[in-house]
Protein backbone atom coordinates (compact mmCIF):
# COMPACT_ATOMS: atom_id res chain seq x y z
CA UNK A 1 0.00 0.00 0.00
CA UNK A 2 1.19 3.75 -0.28
CA UNK A 3 1.43 5.97 1.86
CA UNK A 4 -2.59 7.52 1.26
CA UNK A 5 -3.62 3.86 1.63
CA UNK A 6 -4.05 2.60 -1.80
CA UNK A 7 -3.26 -1.07 -3.17
CA UNK A 8 -0.31 -0.78 -5.47
CA UNK A 9 0.09 -4.33 -7.64
CA UNK A 10 3.41 -4.69 -9.61
CA UNK A 11 4.33 -7.61 -12.22
CA UNK A 12 7.58 -9.60 -10.72
CA UNK A 13 9.02 -8.75 -14.30
CA UNK A 14 8.87 -4.92 -13.10
CA UNK A 15 10.57 -5.57 -9.27
CA UNK A 16 13.12 -7.26 -10.62
CA UNK A 17 14.03 -4.81 -13.45
CA UNK A 18 13.69 -1.72 -11.42
CA UNK A 19 14.84 -0.22 -7.88
CA UNK A 20 12.67 -0.95 -5.44
CA UNK A 21 12.78 1.51 -2.35
CA UNK A 22 11.05 -0.40 0.64
CA UNK A 23 9.80 2.87 2.61
CA UNK A 24 8.84 1.11 5.82
CA UNK A 25 12.68 0.39 5.96
CA UNK A 26 13.09 3.71 5.97
CA UNK A 27 15.57 4.99 8.89
CA UNK A 28 15.40 8.93 8.11
CA UNK A 29 13.16 11.56 6.31
CA UNK A 30 14.44 14.22 4.39
CA UNK A 31 12.79 17.68 4.54
CA UNK A 32 14.13 20.60 1.89
CA UNK A 33 12.31 23.80 1.31
CA UNK A 34 13.25 27.67 0.44
CA UNK A 35 11.90 30.81 1.80
CA UNK A 36 12.01 33.78 -0.11
CA UNK A 37 12.81 37.20 1.38
CA UNK A 38 12.47 40.45 0.39
CA UNK A 39 15.02 42.25 -1.37
CA UNK A 40 15.43 44.78 1.88
CA UNK A 41 16.76 42.45 3.61
CA UNK A 42 20.41 43.67 4.58
CA UNK A 43 23.63 40.96 4.28
CA UNK A 44 23.36 40.84 8.32
CA UNK A 45 20.13 40.02 8.78
CA UNK A 46 20.55 37.28 6.23
CA UNK A 47 23.61 36.20 8.18
CA UNK A 48 21.93 36.14 11.57
CA UNK A 49 18.93 34.11 9.87
CA UNK A 50 20.77 32.05 8.61
CA UNK A 51 23.05 31.24 11.24
CA UNK A 52 20.24 31.02 13.66
CA UNK A 53 18.48 28.30 11.75
CA UNK A 54 22.25 26.35 11.40
CA UNK A 55 22.10 26.27 15.13
CA UNK A 56 18.74 25.24 16.00
CA UNK A 57 19.66 22.40 13.52
CA UNK A 58 22.35 21.41 15.25
CA UNK A 59 21.32 21.35 18.48
CA UNK A 60 18.51 19.27 17.89
CA UNK A 61 19.34 15.56 18.86
CA UNK A 62 16.93 13.91 15.84
CA UNK A 63 18.22 16.22 13.11
CA UNK A 64 21.09 14.61 11.08
CA UNK A 65 24.59 17.12 10.80
CA UNK A 66 24.67 16.70 7.86
CA UNK A 67 22.29 19.29 7.10
CA UNK A 68 22.39 22.37 4.57
CA UNK A 69 21.34 26.27 5.05
CA UNK A 70 22.57 28.32 2.36
CA UNK A 71 21.68 31.34 0.70
CA UNK A 72 20.78 30.44 -2.58
CA UNK A 73 19.63 32.56 -4.94
CA UNK A 74 18.88 36.25 -5.33
CA UNK A 75 15.74 35.73 -7.63
CA UNK A 76 13.20 37.82 -9.13
CA UNK A 77 12.28 40.73 -6.06
CA UNK A 78 13.74 38.29 -3.49
CA UNK A 79 16.43 36.39 -1.73
CA UNK A 80 16.15 32.60 -1.25
CA UNK A 81 17.39 30.66 1.71
CA UNK A 82 17.38 26.75 0.64
CA UNK A 83 16.97 24.55 4.20
CA UNK A 84 17.53 20.61 3.57
CA UNK A 85 17.64 18.50 6.77
CA UNK A 86 17.59 14.45 7.66
CA UNK A 87 14.98 13.61 10.37
CA UNK A 88 16.69 10.22 12.33
CA UNK A 89 13.06 9.35 13.29
CA UNK A 90 10.94 7.69 10.10
CA UNK A 91 7.44 7.93 12.54
CA UNK A 92 5.56 10.23 10.93
CA UNK A 93 4.06 12.26 13.79
CA UNK A 94 7.58 12.61 15.11
CA UNK A 95 9.02 14.00 11.78
CA UNK A 96 6.07 16.26 11.61
CA UNK A 97 6.38 17.51 14.94
CA UNK A 98 10.12 18.74 14.14
CA UNK A 99 9.09 20.44 10.69
CA UNK A 100 6.28 22.20 12.65
CA UNK A 101 9.14 23.10 15.58
CA UNK A 102 11.81 24.44 12.87
CA UNK A 103 8.86 26.31 11.05
CA UNK A 104 7.58 28.67 13.97
CA UNK A 105 11.41 29.29 15.34
CA UNK A 106 11.99 30.25 11.65
CA UNK A 107 8.91 32.22 12.12
CA UNK A 108 10.53 33.81 15.38
CA UNK A 109 13.73 34.90 13.44
CA UNK A 110 11.90 36.62 10.86
CA UNK A 111 9.68 38.60 13.65
CA UNK A 112 13.09 39.31 15.48
CA UNK A 113 15.26 40.28 12.37
CA UNK A 114 12.19 42.58 11.05
CA UNK A 115 12.57 40.31 7.65
CA UNK A 116 9.39 39.56 5.55
CA UNK A 117 8.75 37.04 3.28
CA UNK A 118 7.87 37.68 0.15
CA UNK A 119 4.00 37.55 -0.74
CA UNK A 120 2.76 34.24 -2.25
CA UNK A 121 1.30 35.67 -5.03
CA UNK A 122 4.49 36.77 -6.23
CA UNK A 123 6.03 33.90 -6.15
CA UNK A 124 3.38 32.12 -7.64
CA UNK A 125 3.58 34.70 -10.29
CA UNK A 126 6.83 34.88 -11.22
CA UNK A 127 7.66 30.71 -10.90
CA UNK A 128 8.91 30.53 -13.99
CA UNK A 129 11.57 33.06 -13.67
CA UNK A 130 12.43 31.84 -9.87
CA UNK A 131 15.25 29.24 -10.32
Amino acid sequence: RTDNKTFVTMPNKQMVDTVLDNITERTHRKVEFKIYLQQSTSKQQLTSIINCIKQYLDKHELIEKDYTVLFNNIGVGSFEILISYLVKDADIKAFNEIKESLNFYILDILQQEKVEMVNADFILNNNSKIK
